[in-house]
């Protein structure tokens, strides 16, 4: 009787839970997959880097954002779910991706030198035009496979390291008490400086 008693006891407690499994609703992700890719633009496609205005602007990237929401309103989104990164590539097929620079909110404005540098890491030659293609990358989480924006594609010509310039400086090893310069940079530098004991930071 009382085997009996344990094994209709027992029932009762799997009935009970899997009653329980069914009530709980599934949270459902919505408005990542489905979604198309998102706008990408540039606010120029012709880029003409000027290594005489290093941190002047040279040009601007904008992107759209996904709108996320839960099939259950019991859950919420995390802000900053989403992480973005900004890809740069020397083909339309991104393979390889060159550089990938995280990235905030929804645009980037990069100076010369900011862009310069990175198409120095990629091996652009200087003073050549080449293309270049960007896109940004959407990622949620490591389980999800990443959603890419529309590529944009651009011609950029970077000035390379110039060695045009040669400063001498103070005892302070700050201030800049003369300039040479190498018009051609041929490494052949020319000008005045005052003959002190500043020459032996030179």
């Amino acid at each position: 009787m009382k085997a009996l008693h344990k094994l209709f006891l027992a029932f009762a407690v799997a009935a009970g839970l899997a009653s329980c499994s069914t009530d709980i609703e599934k949270a459902t992700l919505l408005g990542f997959d489905s979604a198309e890719p998102r706008d990408f633009q540039a606010s120029q496609t012709d880029v003409v880097l000027d290594g005489y205005q290093e941190d002047a602007p040279c040009v601007t990237f904008s992107w759209g954002s996904y709108d996320l929401s839960v099939s259950n309103a019991d859950y919420q989104i995390a802000t900053g779910s989403v992480n973005t990164y900004m890809e740069f590539s020397k083909n339309a097929a991104f393979e390889p991706v060159d550089t990938v620079l995280q990235v905030m909110d929804n645009a980037k404005t990069f100076t010369n030198s900011e862009l310069n540098l990175i198409l120095s890491k990629i091996g652009y030659a200087n003073k050549v035009s080449a293309p270049l293609y960007v896109r940004v990358s959407y990622q949620l989480g490591e389980n999800k496979e990443p959603k890419y924006s529309k590529p944009v594609a651009m011609n950029v010509i970077p000035y390379g390291i110039l060695m045009n310039r040669m400063n001498v400086l103070a005892t302070d090893k700050q201030k800049v008490v003369g300039t040479l310069y190498s018009p051609t940079e041929n490494g052949i530098y020319t000008g005045f400086v005052s003959g002190t004991s500043d020459w032996m930071n030179f």
